[in-house]
Parts: C-alpha cells; sequence; structure tokens
C-alpha cells in the first residue's frame, strides 16, 4: 500500500517536468527585480506625495502614497511591473520598464 494517498498520475508528473523550468525562471526573475520594483513603488509615492501641479487630482492621492510605501516596504511580493501610457482610452506598453515576471513577457 502507498504513503501517498493521492499518487500523482505519469502524465501529472509529465506536466510538473515542463512547466517546473518556467515556474523557476519567474521566481528567479521576481528575485532579482525585487529591489527595482521597491524603488519603482517608493519612486510612484514621491510623485503622488510631491504633486503640486495636480497631475494627479484624486482627493486620496496621499492615501495611495501611503499604500505603495507600504506595499515597498515588504508587505507584498510583486510578481511583475510594467509601464502603460494610456491615450485617448488606448493603453500601450513600454517594453523596456517591465520587471519581474513580465520582463520574461513578450
Amino acid at each position: 500500500m502507498s504513503s501517498w494517498p493521492n499518487r500523482p498520475t505519469p502524465k501529472a508528473l509529465e506536466e510538473v517536468k515542463r512547466l517546473l523550468p518556467s515556474v523557476l525562471a519567474d521566481a528567479r526573475q521576481v528575485a532579482v527585480d525585487s529591489t527595482s520594483m521597491a524603488a519603482t513603488l517608493r519612486s510612484l509615492s514621491a510623485e503622488l506625495d510631491s504633486d503640486y501641479e495636480g497631475r494627479f487630482p484624486g482627493s486620496d492621492r496621499k492615501d495611495v502614497a501611503a499604500l505603495l510605501r507600504w506595499l515597498a516596504d515588504g508587505h507584498f511580493v510583486l510578481l511583475g511591473y510594467q509601464r502603460c501610457q494610456v491615450r485617448d482610452g488606448q493603453a500601450s506598453v513600454d517594453p523596456s520598464s517591465r520587471l519581474g515576471v513580465l520582463r520574461l513577457r513578450k
């Protein structure tokens, strides 16, 4: 009798073998870029705090800045980041800004 009540099927094991390299690559890239992603959050927070020109007119921008600092202080694991520009309701990605798992995506 097996010590595993739900022994993985050969098909499931093959799927793990197939997916594991990309999962490990994602985890590695998140670890490599974690400092840069936290710095980006802090930079965005500072932009919100010092927005004297009214670029961010929302009444909750100070709360958003505080949340970004809290996230950057290790209370959340960011898996990826990319800068998107929105014009006329259409978003476009700046591929050079990608960090974490998004850096590995085409």
